[in-house]
């Protein structure tokens, strides 16, 4: 049996920590369907955005935008939405089975009373739900027959309501695996007087070792008990695929013996009766698609009112943004409370701020005595593509700098936390000021120098006027022409220079909410230049903000393909998770420029990768290209099996490239070709422009696509199966298929090449319907991606199977 759930995280974005989901499966029209596509057509093309497209009742009018309802005011675009699929098995043999094959969705309207054969308090089934009344002095709940085991096994269910305690006293709610000794039990049970929800293991109904939980219904939305390997585990889930442990214990020894019932029940003593309602027992669930709700079409159909929505996947969130050079995303990625890049163009007179703190002011030109120049887009800043201002002052007091009102927003950080501050400058002159923070009457004051005559760093402070106290630090001189970072921490008197660790004790201040980047009161003005100027009020450490330094002189060249991914990943708050051992160095992306889904995909063709959305959450998965290196299948499906027409080869040159020419950032182009295939077929031409850190690397990469593709021989392109006719194991194998997921055919008629093939999974479109599930897998040949091993019997035959893997 298969359920598809669907749920919808109300009043969320996609990035939000812990969304609460709301299941709105019953409104689904399986009768139109739930449309999914994920991948690609072929390997040689780019995973395109996920997508899913589905028809919802709204006779009620709450899935209307704008419109008062249970969901409102959340009905709206960009919201959350997951679909997974549900299995449920069914006992086979004799009794007693396995407790992961008691199995109910509740979708009868009445109640299955082989599988609860005892239910007590006036239970009732109805809406895919069972409702347990939690009344005064009631005790009700479902109760299996005594005709299963725990052990080697598990039970889990989805708890869709539960009771509120309000004047009771008492107020449970919860489900068991009873022994056959009363009171003899482990389970879950929620106390709704206190919102906590109790781990036990019971005996004469009392636990001294309990386990307990704050509840959190996105957390703890299913629960599962698990035996295995003599321990039992309590485990929790927000989406009835990923688990986590929360209690463990060393199996009780009734487990291992007693024949044993399952429970879902609820009890209150006072207060108002309610009731608890659990949703789904014993289900397998398997994710399918997680993306955002892209619209809400409302229609009607006669006088029925539909909504139709289509969804796409984080793609979709990864392709909105244009981003900053790279230093500038870790300055944000950091949270500054004011930020000022000074990257504007030559003719500008101003500096903005890009941390988007309500009432911070622009940087303004301050002209100090007559003469001097402050030239926008002169200097050179560090590694991102940016330029920096250069200060040409005519003497120490006479010359421009910057100024700007950072708003009260600042100030009252300020009043909470001590500043953190960093910047990039260069010079060769001593004794100047390179940025300043101060209350608006100056009273108090952090100002950041380079001493006279040794170029070391300098801060001076004053607290509420009480007198300036001067404190020097024991850096080289940094009045040497060079350009260096600075960062300092006044919370923990920190301070790193070019990521160099600094300490001194000194005093803190607060109240400050003037920025003066280049001088301090028309005086000791900068003479050089100075760029990224950024400042903290919150509880960030000196380390991260020394790590930049890492970021603005090298850009993180060299760092692997997978930490580059990740890296850009953080830019929109996504995680990521990878496959595979091979991840190559890659050369700079320091100015970036393009959507950070842009530039992933740039490292993608380099590693010859894939990049995938997650399907079960807000995140990204990177392959590398050892994931395709000599596959074994997932699984065999036999050719009668598939239940559907439509399995297609092809031998065509749609895929041929027999002619590359490659390149990479300050490096040679290289061609590489198949004079055979050309000879034969023609050239078929490819162009590479890879992030690779040396030639070699750029050749490897052009001989291994000539190598596969210069000549590719027929291949299965389509394999269409409905899967709902599948036994329900070959079924669950098949829902953890994904793109580069290897299956094997068996059984194909005279008329093929073979009797059997073996495809690799490149993307596929699936139906779901009422008791339908069609896939349709667009496949490639699996052997493209075949290496040597030396002196393996399949992997080693000279001229065949001995290419050199890349």
């Amino acid at each position: 049996m298969t359920r598809p759930i669907v749920e919808v995280a109300f009043g969320y974005s996609i990035t939000s920590d812990n969304p609460v989901w709301m299941d709105i499966s019953r409104r689904v029209d399986l009768v139109a369907g739930i449309g999914i596509g994920r991948g690609a057509q072929d390997e040689l093309s780019e995973t395109q955005a996920g997508t899913a497209t589905l028809a919802l009742d709204n006779a009620d009018g709450a899935l209307t935008p704008g419109r008062s309802g249970p969901y409102s005011p959340h009905v709206r675009k960009n919201v959350p939405i997951r679909i997974s699929m549900a299995t449920l098995d069914s006992p086979t043999g004799s009794a007693p089975w396995a407790l992961e094959q008691l199995a109910d969705d509740f979708e009868l309207d009445r109640i299955n009373t082989t599988t609860w054969s005892q239910n007590y308090g006036g239970v009732v089934q109805g809406n895919g739900r069972a409702r347990v009344p939690c009344d005064h002095n009631v005790f009700a709940g479902y109760q299996s027959a005594r005709s299963w085991r725990l052990w080697g096994t598990h039970v889990s269910v989805k708890i869709a309501t539960l009771p509120v305690a309000g004047a009771a006293s008492e107020c449970n709610a919860g489900v068991y695996v009873n022994s056959g000794t009363d009171g003899t039990r482990a389970g879950f049970e929620y106390n709704a007087v206190n919102g906590q929800l109790r781990l036990a293991s019971d005996v004469g109904y009392f636990d001294g070792s309990a386990v307990f939980l704050t509840y959190n219904p996105a957390l703890h939305g299913w629960w599962r008990m698990r035996e295995a390997g003599g321990s039992l585990f309590w485990e929790t889930s927000d989406d009835g695929h990923t688990w986590v442990v929360r209690r463990t214990l060393a199996t009780p020894a009734w487990v291992g013996t007693d024949v044993v019932t399952y429970s879902l029940e609820a009890h209150r003593v006072g207060g108002v009766n309610d009731f608890a309602e659990y949703e789904i027992v014993g289900a397998t669930v398997h994710e399918r698609y997680f993306g955002m709700v892209n619209d809400w079409g409302l229609e009607w159909k006669g006088l029925q009112a539909k909504i139709s929505i289509t969804c796409s996947d984080v793609f979709k969130w990864a392709d909105l943004e244009q981003l900053q050079p790279m230093l500038v995303q870790e300055v944000l990625l950091d949270r500054p409370t004011v930020y000022f890049p000074l990257a504007e163009p030559a003719d500008s007179v101003s500096a903005g701020d890009l941390s988007g703190t309500p009432g911070v002011g622009t940087l303004s030109v301050v002209q100090a005595g007559s003469g001097g120049t402050l030239a926008f887009g002169a200097g050179t800043g560090p590694n991102t593509g940016q330029s920096a201002p250069v200060f040409t002052p005519a003497s120490a007091t006479a010359g421009k700098y910057l100024s700007a009102d950072l708003g009260q927003s600042f100030l009252d950080a300020n009043y909470n936390f001590r500043v953190r501050a960093e910047c990039w400058f260069s010079t060769s002159t001593t004794g100047r000021v390179l940025m300043a923070l101060a209350s608006p009457d100056l009273g108090t004051r952090v100002v950041i120098l380079l001493e006279s005559g040794t170029g070391k760093l300098v801060m001076e402070k004053d607290q509420d006027g009480q007198g300036t106290q001067t404190y020097v630090w024991a850096t080289p001189n940094l009045a040497d022409g060079v350009l260096h970072h600075f960062a300092y921490s006044e919370f923990t008197n920190a301070l790193a220079i070019d990521g160099v660790s600094y300490s001194l004790a000194a005093s803190n201040g607060s109240g400050l909410r003037t920025l003066m980047v280049g001088g301090y009161q028309n005086n000791r003005l900068w003479n050089g230049t100075i760029a990224q100027v950024a400042v903290y009020c919150w509880a960030i450490g000196i380390t991260e903000l020394a790590e930049r330094n890492v970021t603005g002189t090298t850009a993180h060249v060299g760092e692997t393909a997978a930490a580059r991914v990740a890296r850009l990943a953080s830019y929109l708050g996504l995680d990521i998770t990878t496959a595979g051992g091979i991840f190559d160095p890659v050369a700079s992306q320091a100015e970036l420029g393009s959507s950070a889904l842009k530039h992933m995909r740039d490292v993608e063709a380099t590693e010859s990768g894939k990049l995938l959305a997650l399907r079960g959450r807000a995140g990204l998965h990177f392959q590398s290209r050892d994931v395709r290196y000599n596959p074994v299948p997932l699984l065999s499906l036999a050719h009668g099996d598939l239940e559907t027409d439509g399995v297609k080869y092809a031998d065509d040159d749609q895929k041929m490239i027999n002619t590359v020419t490659a390149a990479r950032q300050g490096g040679a182009t290289q061609r590489i070709i198949s004079q055979s295939s050309i000879d034969t077929y023609g050239p078929k031409p490819r162009s590479l422009d890879l992030l690779k850190n040396s030639d070699l690397k750029v050749t490897d990469a052009a001989n291994w696509m000539v190598s596969r593709y210069a000549d590719p021989p027929p291949e299965v392109r389509q394999l269409p199966v409905e899967a709902s006719t599948l036994p329900i194991a070959t079924y669950r194998a098949l829902m953890s298929a994904d793109v580069s997921t290897v299956l094997g055919v068996t059984g194909l008629p005279d008329a093929a090449p073979a009797s059997t093939a073996t495809v690799c999974i490149e993307g596929y479109s699936e139906r779901i319907g009422q008791n339908q599930h069609h896939i349709d897998f667009h496949t490639s040949r699996a052997q493209t991606d075949n290496v040597w091993i030396l002196n393996d019997t399949t992997y080693s035959v000279l001229d065949s199977t001995t290419r050199l893997a890349y």
